[in-house]
């Protein structure tokens, strides 16, 4: 069990040598902070941004499109139609063009501004750099790509470099897997998330039925890891439908999460 778990453990050790030589370069970044009213509403909201709050970071200069590709489709959790929608979009923008901070934004206006998405994610994002691990997110998914194995990403926070995956997959014409833990453990769902995959080199995007057979081998994805709660279910859950899968995890970092009073 040891060796196997350090077996497991490769290619985790391996990004989290990356993610050390990355911060080193930090002074090469351009510094990007988030806007003071984006900070204020994470603040007294407690980690919790709207629909108002979203369309001030697609507002902004830098335009935060990757971030709110993850925050929009985190928002629509549960509401299978639209988040598939989305998805489906996305792709082919990452591909095809037009720019992805217009259909954000477009998106982002048809939220019901009632709706809210937990963000406290881009406090440890603010903290270290969004540049930063839009690089990270570029280098670790050529790694997936080159090792030609189906992408299983842990929802919703990968998605944040769910551009480079999609543009890095398709010359593989491998699957992209999108599974929710939430959705997995829910017995009233009937998916657990989303595959993508390839038709004439076009991004195609399906429900992932819960039953959905996974391939002899993937690479299970995940940005950062507290407790591993979340990837640890995910991984139980792909296995309780193939035993047998070989799995490779890639995991970005491992932190605490970066409290709201970081940025006081």
């Amino acid at each position: 069990m040891a060796i196997l778990a350090w077996a497991r453990s490769i290619f985790s050790i391996a990004l989290m040598g990356r993610f050390i030589g990355f911060r080193k370069k930090t002074p090469h970044y351009p510094w990007k902070i988030l806007p003071h009213a984006v900070r204020y509403a994470l603040d007294v909201q407690q980690g919790k941004l709207f629909a108002k709050d979203l369309s001030i970071l697609s507002n902004a200069e830098y335009g935060y499109t990757a971030v709110l590709c993850y925050l929009v489709a985190k928002m629509l959790h549960g509401r299978e139609e639209p988040q598939k929608r989305f998805l489906a979009e996305v792709s082919r923008c990452a591909i095809f063009g037009p720019e992805t901070r217009g259909l954000v934004r477009e998106w982002i206006a048809r939220l019901d501004p009632d709706w809210s998405v937990a963000a406290a994610k881009l406090l440890q994002l603010n903290r270290q750099g969004f540049e930063l691990w839009d690089d990270l997110y570029r280098d670790a998914f050529t790694q997936c790509a080159e090792r030609k194995l189906p992408l299983v990403l842990v929802a919703y926070a990968p998605l944040i470099g769910f551009r480079w995956a999609v543009k890095l997959y398709r010359p593989i014409g491998r699957e992209i897997f999108i599974i929710s833990h939430l959705l997995g453990d829910d017995p009233a769902a009937s998916y657990c998330g989303y595959r993508l995959w390839w038709q004439n080199g076009e991004p195609q995007i399906d429900f992932l039925d819960k039953s959905f057979l996974f391939p002899e081998a993937v690479i299970l994805f995940e940005d950062t890891v507290k407790k591993g709660s979340t990837l640890r279910a995910v991984r139980e859950f792909i296995e309780s439908r193939r035993p047998d899968i070989h799995i490779e995890e890639i995991i970005l970092n491992r932190l605490s999460p970066v409290s709201e009073s970081a940025l006081r």
